[in-house]
């Protein structure tokens, strides 16, 4: 009995672990690649941007430039930052100033995501870009759809998604697969909050 209850638990161990390689190997290559990255083939209402990764702000604020959307957000900055630093340090015209908001409330990706709704609700948002690191998309729209959900929004929300490609990460170094690891388990826990969220309104 005891053996065979052994056996049962080794092959349901073996067969978790299979799917779970499987599903990161999936994770891994969509990330490395970004090729979640959507056309852009007119003006969205907004952009967010989440910081924690190089580039992402760079790239938010080159598609505020180029007219992509009217309004964007900054979000997960530091208490201390203004925009005329972030202006400064990446050489953006003074002029779309007014064009941006800066949130230094959130502190992780839930942060960004309720953080993020109060700014689309407060600016009638229907349209939004968001940008974040391939590697975080998934679980940055699966959160936001999640405080879609949970918010007092009243017209669905469409998001597109704009990825950044891990061009400056190193695959041989074990901490990139450790941060890969990590981030995949959270997208697979994101998931699981999602099932038991609250209905809402819906995000296409």
């Amino acid at each position: 009995m005891f053996r065979n209850l052994f056996y049962s638990l080794s092959n349901f161990s073996m067969i978790v672990i299979a799917a779970w390689l499987l599903g990161f190997s999936v994770f891994a290559l969509l990330s490395f690649t970004g090729s979640k990255t959507e056309e852009i083939t007119e003006p969205a209402d907004g952009i967010i941007v989440l910081t924690g990764a190089k580039h992402r702000i760079a790239v938010a604020l080159d598609l505020l430039s180029q007219g992509k959307a009217q309004r964007l957000l900054i979000s997960g900055t530091h208490t201390d930052t203004t925009i005329t630093d972030i202006f400064t340090l990446y050489d953006t015209p003074a002029e779309l100033a007014s064009k941006v908001d800066l949130d230094d409330v959130a502190l992780d990706t839930i942060g960004n995501a309720k953080e993020s709704m109060k700014w689309v609700e407060k600016n009638n948002i229907r349209t939004v870009i968001l940008v974040t690191s391939a590697y975080h998309m998934p679980r940055a729209v699966n959160e936001l759809m999640i405080s879609a959900k949970n918010s007092a929004l009243k017209r669905p929300l469409k998001i597109i998604e704009f990825d950044v490609p891990l061009n400056t990460i190193q695959l041989q170094d074990g901490n990139t697969w450790v941060l890969m690891a990590k981030e995949y388990n959270k997208t697979i826990l994101s998931y699981i909050r999602r099932i038991f969220s609250s209905e809402g309104e819906p995000v296409t």
